[in-house]
C-alpha cells in the first residue's frame, strides 16, 4: 500500500481512533470517581481485607489506565513495523479500541456523562466489528472462504440491531446486557 491509498487509510484510521482516545481521556476520571463509591459487598470485602477504598479506587484505574498505554504502544509498535500493510493498520485500530473502549470505562462514562451514550455505544460497537471481522480475517486480511464477509456481516448487524444501546431503561449502563443478553 503506498500512495493515495496509504494517505486514505491512515485519515481513517485516525478519524476513528482520535474520538475514541477522547472517550478513553473522558472516562478516566469517570471510573476513578465510580471506584471510590463500590457496591456494598465489594465494601464488605475490602473492609475484611483492611484495604482502604482509595487504595481499590486507585488499584484499578491504574491497572485499566495500564491495559490501554500497553494496547497503544501495541498499536502502534504494529503500525511503525509495518506501516504499507492494511492488515496492521486494522489490527492496531481494533488494539487501541480495546485498550480505550473496554466495559468498565464506557459504563463509567456513560454513568457521569449521559450525553456520551451514543459516543460510548459507537465506539463499543467499533470493539465488537473489529473483533469480528478481524477473527474471520486474521492473520492475512481476506475472508476465507471468500464468502465468509456474509456471516462476519450478518453476525455484525444482529449484535447491532439486538444490543443497539448502552443505556437501559432507566439510563444505567447495560454492558453485561450487550454482551451476553
Amino acid at each position: 500500500m503506498r500512495g493515495y491509498r496509504l494517505v486514505l487509510v491512515s485519515a481513517l484510521w485516525t478519524a476513528l481512533t482520535v474520538p475514541v482516545l477522547g472517550l478513553f481521556v473522558a472516562s478516566v476520571p469517570a471510573l476513578h470517581a465510580r471506584q471510590r463509591t463500590p457496591p456494598p459487598a465489594v465494601r464488605v470485602d475490602l473492609d475484611r481485607l483492611g484495604l482502604p477504598v482509595p487504595v481499590y479506587a486507585g488499584y484499578w484505574s491504574v491497572v485499566l489506565i495500564a491495559f490501554a498505554v500497553l494496547c497503544f504502544a501495541v498499536a502502534g509498535m504494529i503500525v511503525w513495523r509495518r506501516p504499507r500493510e492494511p492488515m496492521a493498520w486494522f489490527t492496531a485500530l481494533f488494539v487501541i479500541v480495546l485498550g480505550a473502549a473496554n466495559a468498565p470505562s464506557m459504563e463509567a462514562l456513560v454513568s457521569q456523562r449521559p450525553a456520551l451514550t451514543g459516543a460510548a455505544t459507537a465506539a463499543f460497537g467499533l470493539l465488537l466489528g473489529c473483533l469480528i471481522v478481524l477473527l474471520f480475517t486474521f492473520p492475512d486480511g481476506r475472508f476465507v472462504p471468500r464468502f465468509a464477509w456474509l456471516p462476519a456481516g450478518v453476525v455484525i448487524a444482529v449484535l447491532l440491531a439486538v444490543r443497539g444501546s448502552v443505556a437501559g431503561p432507566i439510563g444505567e449502563p447495560s454492558w453485561r446486557r450487550w454482551l451476553w443478553g
